[in-house]
């Protein structure tokens, strides 16, 4: 039997069936507990801006990790919703939820700087959105997914481009790339992150090469890259020392 401590810190709920006026009252009781894990799986409930804000605001302040799939936020619930989340969040999974560029926007302005854990999968972030987003990762990320989004072939030329070094030499880089001792590096990546997940995004085997040869220089502490659902031959995806590549 759960202690009561135990049942007032972390709550789990799956496939809830509510009406938005029944989730609207379940947030308000939670409001009133001091959860630090709050997890929701396919509530399929749609908030409209109202809701969301109202949502974000009854989270427990004592909140370290929150994990949303399947939810429906209307309009800008979404920027609404992210504006207001609790501040010691340190681990955020937002799956099957279409934020979308603005929703990828506004979580890159109001994520927690404290995040260890980043999960946005398949929340219909395309190219632009996933250039806003990325920049903005906070120095204590350890794992992040953008697995399952739209970032297309012309996104990946786009942010993938030649560079060229003081002598000369192409070197492949991420937007917004900075320079240290004429060496190309790409100043997005935490150095704490080691594992990246980009699964179901329609890459080829030439565009996970550029891919790791970024990571290498990027993320040297990197040991776990995913990038399994993109139909990647296994004989010609590339292989890198010290860097696990699941396909």
């Amino acid at each position: 039997m759960e202690s009561r401590s135990q049942a007032l810190t972390t709550l789990r709920l799956e496939r809830v069936g509510l009406n938005v006026q029944a989730f609207l009252a379940l947030v308000q009781v939670i409001g009133g507990t001091s959860l630090t894990s709050l997890i929701i799986e396919d509530a399929a409930v749609a908030l409209n801006r109202a809701d969301a804000e109202y949502f974000a605001r009854r989270l427990p302040p004592t909140l370290t990790s929150l994990a949303l799939s399947n939810m429906h936020f209307e309009s800008a619930g979404f920027a609404l919703f992210v504006v207001n989340f609790p501040p010691r969040l340190e681990n955020l999974t937002i799956n099957q939820i279409l934020m979308g560029d603005d929703g990828a926007r506004a979580l890159a302005q109001h994520m927690s700087r404290k995040l260890t854990s980043l999960s946005v999968h398949q929340c219909g972030i395309t190219d632009e959105g996933f250039a806003a987003l990325v920049p903005r990762l906070p120095a204590t990320l350890q794992s992040l997914d953008l697995g399952g989004n739209l970032i297309t072939r012309a996104g990946i030329q786009h942010c993938f481009k030649q560079i060229p070094s003081p002598r000369g030499r192409g070197l492949i880089g991420w937007l917004n790339l900075g320079k240290a001792n004429g060496a190309v590096t790409a100043n997005w990546l935490p150095k704490s992150l080691e594992v990246l997940k980009l699964g179901s995004c329609g890459f080829n085997e030439a565009d996970a090469k550029v891919i790791v040869t970024v990571l290498k220089r990027a993320a040297p502490g990197l040991k776990r890259l995913d990038l399994s659902g993109n139909g990647l031959d296994v004989e010609r995806a590339p292989r890198a020392d010290g860097l696990e590549i699941v396909l």
